[in-house]
């Protein structure tokens, strides 16, 4: 969570989360591993220094099934002009749930990115 401490989190807050993510992951299921993965995103957007943004939020809807709320906050991400993320997201793994989705479509054409 080298992330985290960069944007200003405490070392022992980032090595919780990290314990938190790694138990999840431990447990087999990948949902909790979402799961933990979008409370943290969640937590931590908006303070100052936030590691996680909105792609990452969107990725962890996406992964979990959740592909309104995933468009919801790449449309977020979007409006935010979250850089980097957006310039890869119609070949990032993360969000492979949602090709097919015209909405998804709609945002890689804004983009000037092809699905």
């Amino acid at each position: 969570m080298k992330g985290e401490i960069l944007s200003g989190t405490p070392p022992e807050q980032s090595a919780e989360h990290a314990a938190s993510l790694r138990k999840a992951a431990a447990s087999g299921r990948a949902s909790d591993f979402w799961h933990g993965y979008l409370k943290l995103a969640l937590e931590g957007i908006g303070r100052p220094g936030a590691w996680y943004g909105p792609t990452d939020i969107a990725e962890a809807y996406a992964q979990l099934g959740n592909k309104d709320k995933a468009l919801e906050w790449l449309e977020k991400a979007y409006g935010e002009r979250d850089g980097i993320p957006l310039s890869a997201l119609n070949c990032f793994p993360g969000f492979k749930s949602l090709h097919g989705d015209p909405r998804f479509a709609d945002l890689m054409r804004r983009l000037n990115l092809r699905e």
